[in-house]
């Protein structure tokens, strides 16, 4: 005898499964950071999800004998878990400096061109980071391989339970010259890099270039090296600001909820195969 479903009731089961879902995909923050400089008590502007400003207090810290610069985050302008108090994200931008990078591209770009074919092997000469301004640079200056690397630290949520927060990657930098020279950077490690060219100062958006169809996107460690062009040897007298980065804050589904979602979701596929029968 052929069995009888109720399948009113499993149209219910698909349809409470999709409000799990969605409910789960809603409750997200996305948070969109922009225009870090190298200042102290720089003013960094949030977006996306979130909005106003927030104070990234700088310290130098010795590592080995050179300095890194450590940014200090603590924004509450966002209630996270909807219990109408705001909650507080803090976190740490680290940025390091090195030299000795093997870098080359295997055609230039041209005068504020890019193209992919960049290739970076990082040295392993550890330098101090040092600011023209508020623009970040090795040691004085960017000369032919050196790199700096900005990082994403310590990210917390402190008494909130039951969220946590996931850096996207940093998406955004400029590169701005100070001596009417071109300049080249290269984004990343490895080969098949993008490379960039400026003589004044360029926006560099890393998720563009990706949907332009690159190999960057967001990078969770962000590279940027210096690279003379084939013209000659020129003075790297430019430097690095207004980074941006993403960061998520989202629930976390627990292991009961995944089940529950598991079982309406195979319940629902054997409904559709049997009224496919």
């Amino acid at each position: 005898m052929p069995h009888k479903y109720n399948y009113p009731l499993v149209n219910t089961l698909v349809i409470a499964g999709a409000v799990f879902i969605a409910g789960a995909v809603q409750a997200q923050t996305f948070l969109s950071f922009t225009d870090l400089d190298n200042a102290n008590n720089d003013t960094v502007t949030v977006g996306g999800d979130g909005s106003g400003t927030v104070t990234a207090g700088r310290t130098v810290q010795d590592v080995s004998g050179t300095n890194d610069y450590l940014f200090s985050f603590s924004y509450n302008g966002s209630d996270f878990n909807g219990d109408s108090t705001n909650d507080t994200l803090t976190f740490k931008v680290r940025v390091s400096a090195q030299s000795g990078s093997t870098v080359s591209s295997v055609t230039e770009p041209g005068p504020e061109g890019q193209n992919y074919t960049g290739s970076v092997t990082l040295g392993s000469t550890q330098d101090d980071v040092g600011n023209d301004g508020t623009k970040f640079v090795n040691e004085t200056i960017m000369a032919a391989g050196d790199t700096l690397v900005f990082t994403i630290e310590d990210l917390s949520l402190g008494a909130l339970t039951g969220y946590q927060a996931t850096l996207n990657g940093f998406d955004q930098f400029s590169m701005v010259e100070w001596d009417g020279n071109s300049h080249q950077s290269v984004v990343g490690t490895g080969t098949g890099l993008f490379v960039a060219d400026t003589n004044l100062a360029r926006t560099i958006s890393l998720t563009g270039i990706a949907a332009e169809g690159g190999d960057t996107g967001y990078q969770s460690t962000l590279y940027i090296t210096a690279k003379n062009p084939d013209s000659g040897t020129r003075p790297q007298r430019w430097g690095v600001e207004d980074l941006g980065f993403d960061i998520t804050v989202a629930a976390i589904p627990e292991s009961s909820s995944y089940a529950l979602l598991a079982g309406l979701l195979g319940l629902s596929y054997v409904m559709i195969r049997r009224r496919q029968a």
